[in-house]
């Protein structure tokens, strides 16, 4: 069996995210393995949080306002951050190589301002406990 990459792991939860959005029912059909049933359960249980983190970083434009490409690669990497031990440069590179490689050619602007918004304050907040 071909054992895959965290880029084209990262590409396959994006797009259960994305198909997420649209109808709850249809990611169902994405999903193939145990992997990937966990990850979308786990993340339905932060989406408050980091909806809240976006809309905190993103004032100007409000989530329904946000493209679903976009969002869904936020969401995808802000749950990264919270659950996992990843650095913070390599989580944003990703998610910028995800913006050129899915969305238009100004998203990963957007996206990378405001994930190194999210990612600094998160980072602040830690060192002062």
């Amino acid at each position: 069996m071909e054992k895959i990459t965290r880029h084209q792991r990262r590409i396959k939860l994006m797009q259960i995210l994305f198909a997420f959005q649209f109808n709850p029912q249809t990611m169902f059909g994405l999903i193939n393995n145990k992997d990937e049933e966990k990850f979308f359960k786990n993340i339905l249980i932060f989406l408050p949080e980091i909806d809240a983190k976006i809309q905190n970083q993103a004032k100007e434009r409000p989530i329904k306002d946000i493209a679903k490409i976009d969002l869904s690669i936020l969401r995808l990497v802000i749950y990264e951050q919270i659950t996992e031990k990843i650095a913070k440069n390599i989580l944003i590179n990703e998610a910028v190589e995800l913006a050129k490689e899915f969305s238009d050619q100004n998203s990963y602007a957007f996206i990378n301002a405001v994930l190194e918004k999210i990612l600094l304050n998160d980072n602040k907040k830690n060192a002062k406990k």
